[in-house]
């Protein structure tokens, strides 16, 4: 489904950018030794304003809001989240703090891909169902 994949892809973008941003400006207490930079702060943010725009997509689009729906898009939060400190700890790891310089102040291409790896696999598995 077009609008499903739509919604997956803004869920997981909303996620992780509401998190850097809301991290960096109230991030006080650290999530884990894995990703030093995550805060539990940002990831708060990120979930409530991934959450409220995904809502806010599917009510725009006419996609029927409920229970299930509110679950996936929690699922894919959560599952973003773990594929972002899957490619933070190989990357801790390997000792690479940016994997490429292809974008100028940033953790490099994985980064902007990170959270889709594990997240991508659970959206997979829920369409099929």
């Amino acid at each position: 489904n077009f609008l499903k994949f739509n919604l997956f892809i803004l869920t997981v973008i909303s996620f992780d950018i509401f998190s850097y941003f809301v991290g960096n400006i109230f991030g006080k207490n650290k999530l884990t030794k894995i990703s030093p930079n995550k805060t539990i702060e940002g990831l708060f943010g990120g979930i409530t304003f991934s959450l409220a725009l995904s809502l806010l997509f599917s009510y725009n689009f006419n996609i029927i809001i409920n229970t299930k729906l509110c679950i996936f898009i929690i699922i894919i939060i959560f599952s973003a989240l773990i594929g972002d400190i899957i490619e933070s700890y190989f990357k801790r790891k390997n000792n690479l703090k940016n994997s490429s310089n292809f974008i100028p102040g940033h953790g490099g291409v994985f980064d902007r891909f990170d959270s889709f790896l594990f997240s991508i696999i659970i959206y997979a598995v829920s369409t099929n169902i």
